[in-house]
């Protein structure tokens, strides 16, 4: 049966369609070389333009439909240990990271387990309490800092439980799982190298009578 200008043209369409979709996948592929395998942000490459915004601007992909601001981000960056890891781990930290806002008189952690998170303090400030050799130590964490990291740099020392609350008119907070945090330790070596200079030099296991030095600040 001879061909028809309208079956040649459909199979050129798909012909032109199948070398189409095959070179994006070839692209997606190349891009996502870039990234290690187990990264959240190559997961999320599924097509070519989310590939071509994740390797054009990781933190703005990542950051694109979560309640955070770029002066966020910006004391994101700033924490002690987090100054000098590649921007790509910042935004894997950003991108398994839940935002939630307490208001005044809210609960973020109620004392009765050991914290299981990270918390960054995007915005407003957090009294933290914590019980340690029977006595209790109570800090004030601010915009700008982080307390939880303890329970990643000590996951076989048992903690102790941890009360926190917001103050004022209440905060915001990034709040990353400490499973999360260990993955992204494993994809980024030189992050685990950075959070265990800190813990020697900080000494950031609490201990009678010290201030719990889980609450890193950007100073």
């Amino acid at each position: 049966m001879k061909e028809t200008a309208k079956d040649r043209k459909e199979r050129v369409e798909k012909y032109t369609e199948s070398v189409k979709k095959e070179e994006e996948t070839k692209l997606i592929i190349g891009m996502k070389k870039s990234f290690p395998f187990g990264s959240s942000l190559r997961d999320a490459m599924q097509t070519l333009e989310l590939a071509r915004e994740f390797t054009a601007d990781c933190l703005k992909a990542v950051t694109k439909n979560k309640d955070i601001s770029n002066e966020d981000v910006t004391r994101l960056r700033q924490l002690a240990w987090l100054r000098n890891v590649p921007t790509v781990a910042i935004a894997e930290i950003i991108a398994r990271s839940s935002c939630r806002s307490y208001g005044p008189g809210g609960t973020i952690l109620n004392g009765k387990e050991s914290p299981r998170n990270i918390y960054f303090v995007c915005r407003g400030s957090v009294r933290v309490h914590q019980a340690s050799a029977g006595r209790v130590q109570t800090q004030m964490v601010n915009q700008g800092a982080c307390f939880g990291l303890a329970g990643v740099v000590a996951e076989n020392r048992r903690l102790h439980v941890m009360e926190a609350y917001p103050t004022g008119d209440g905060c915001k907070l990034l709040e990353l799982p400490a499973v999360e945090m260990r993955q992204i330790l494993d994809l980024y070596p030189v992050l685990w190298d950075s959070v265990e200079r800190i813990r020697d030099l900080r000494r950031i296991l609490p201990r009678p009578g010290r201030p719990d030095m889980c609450a890193v600040s950007a100073s």
